[in-house]
């Protein structure tokens, strides 16, 4: 008996699109956008892969705005910890501690 080919192929782009599923849980985005795109490439109807790839875009957006703004609190941080009185006695706490 000859595997059924079509039921395979069909299994394995189900099992990409829970694979994509599971990288985006743990924000592998990038492979996830692998497979969901090899899905879509393969069957370019298939709703739940046109889905994910949008739902990647949109957290890797995210991802960008929230690692811009903690970019720029950090910014801050160190402005303020070299700009001002407390900062530069902070600062010079941290040496001492690091020398004894």
């Amino acid at each position: 008996a000859s595997p059924d080919i079509p039921l395979l192929d069909s299994l394995i782009l189900k099992s990409r699109l829970i694979r994509s599923r599971s990288f985006i849980g743990r924000n592998m985005l990038r492979n996830a956008m692998v497979d969901a795109k090899k899905v879509a490439s393969q069957n370019p109807n298939n709703k739940d892969a046109l889905k994910l790839i949008s739902e990647i875009k949109a957290k890797e957006t995210h991802n960008k705005l929230l690692d811009k703004k903690i970019s720029k609190e950090v910014c801050r941080w160190v402005k303020k910890a070299t700009t001002t009185a407390e900062g530069a006695a902070a600062i010079e706490r941290m040496d001492d501690e690091s020398s004894s």
